[in-house]
């Protein structure tokens, strides 16, 4: 249900960001818009980046434009089909990449990145990410995938030929302090975090918001990119809002500390008719302090056992690479049985949540485990085993 209520939001949030743009994918700045409740006034209007509509080719049937006769119906042509190569398989952490290199090839534009595990990959791009090498380059960004009709040629010059490829149309740029949060239902990046000052209702943070029941195929279903958020902090709570034309986009979170038990963030969507849309649960499962993160290698048949404390309202966080097909046991242990893990796939949704024992099957991609006291400080053991 609420994928289908994002698309609608795509469809209905005032045409100044919301809808795909096939002309450019640099930002463009919205309009003035109209007042909202005063529960959200701390939101200025903000600037959106949304990915390309790629060109998108339709096979027809041979004859399919003749006269069919005996028949005044018209003939339904058949579905799209792509020539494109195994696309990405969704929204994923692993489209998260710092960008050390852009330049421009034959018949595309080329980026260089190192991914979170510190491993450098390379990806194809459109022209104009390649235009934007000088806001781009030494930045941490999150990658848009959509699927590209390019020549297929083996030069700069024209063949007459061309191909469905699976580009980097667009690319949001995470800062130096970002955050990934993520339930069943949606996954959120808040990048840019750095560039508030402490004062409320100031700031210049990013937003990249996805539905997580929308996969790509071959446009930016179900994803939505703004700037321009603020940050106002009180009574507890800070709240890290965005203007999209007549909505806004407001990401609530506890302030955390030695007493915090609850890190949950909720995700509330208003137009001037007041809440349209609510998320609770969004976990953090992954940020800009990667280096908390440990990364950790799981062999078949051998059991590994991680040890290890948490403060309260603290978490200690593990990455693995999975193995399509394989299965996994994860059980934890603790003095005073007061410690629970959450199990985060590729793609952020959470797959297992406060638990003390869990068997999964893996996909293809780096997984993320979470670990925390349910009260107080909690020593732990983490055994993993893998079939």
């Amino acid at each position: 249900m609420l994928g289908l209520i994002f698309v609608v939001l795509l469809g209905g949030c005032g045409g100044e960001g919301s809808e795909l743009s096939a002309a450019t994918t640099t930002a463009t700045p919205t309009t003035t818009p109209t007042t909202t409740p005063a529960t959200t006034t701390e939101v200025p209007t903000s600037e959106t980046t949304i990915a390309p509509e790629p060109s998108t080719t339709t096979t027809t049937s041979p004859g399919e434009d003749e006269d069919v006769a005996g028949s005044d119906e018209e003939p339904e042509p058949e579905a799209p089909v792509s020539d494109a190569t195994e696309p990405p398989p969704g929204p994923s952490l692993d489209e998260i990449g710092f960008i050390t290199e852009l330049g421009t090839g034959d018949i595309a534009c080329y980026l260089t990145a190192t991914d979170r595990l510190g491993d450098t990959f390379g990806a194809s791009a459109t022209v104009e990410i390649c235009e934007r090498a000088d806001e781009l380059v030494a930045t941490t960004s999150w990658l848009v995938y959509t699927i590209e009709i390019v020549d297929d040629c083996e030069s700069s010059e024209p063949c007459g030929e061309t191909r469905e490829e699976w580009l980097v149309s667009d690319a949001v740029v995470l800062g130096d302090s970002w955050d990934v949060v993520a339930n069943d239902d949606w996954l959120i990046v808040v990048g840019q975090q750095e560039r508030w000052d402490g004062v409320n209702g100031t700031g210049d943070l990013t937003y990249y918001g996805c539905d997580q029941d929308a996969r790509f195929s071959g446009l930016p279903a179900g994803c939505l990119a703004l700037d321009g958020g603020t940050v106002t902090c009180r009574d507890g709570e800070c709240v890290k809002g965005w203007r999209n034309g007549d909505f806004t986009y407001s990401l609530y979170s506890p302030m955390t500390g030695p007493d915090s038990i609850d890190t949950a963030s909720t995700l509330r969507v208003r137009d001037n008719t007041g809440v349209i849309l609510e998320s609770f649960g969004l976990e953090g499962v992954a940020s800009s302090m990667d280096a908390r993160f440990n990364v950790i290698s799981i062999d078949p048949g051998v059991e590994k056992v991680v040890s290890g404390s948490v403060i309260r309202g603290d978490r200690d966080r593990y990455k693995f690479e999975g193995i399509p097909g394989q299965t996994v046991t994860l059980s934890i242990i603790s003095l005073e049985d007061n410690a629970v893990f959450d199990v985060a796939e590729p793609s952020g949704s959470l797959l297992v949540a406060e638990a003390s024992g869990a068997q999964i099957t893996l996909g293809d991609g780096i997984y993320t485990i979470v670990v925390g006291g349910t009260r107080g400080n909690a020593s732990y053991d983490l055994t993993i085993t893998a079939d």
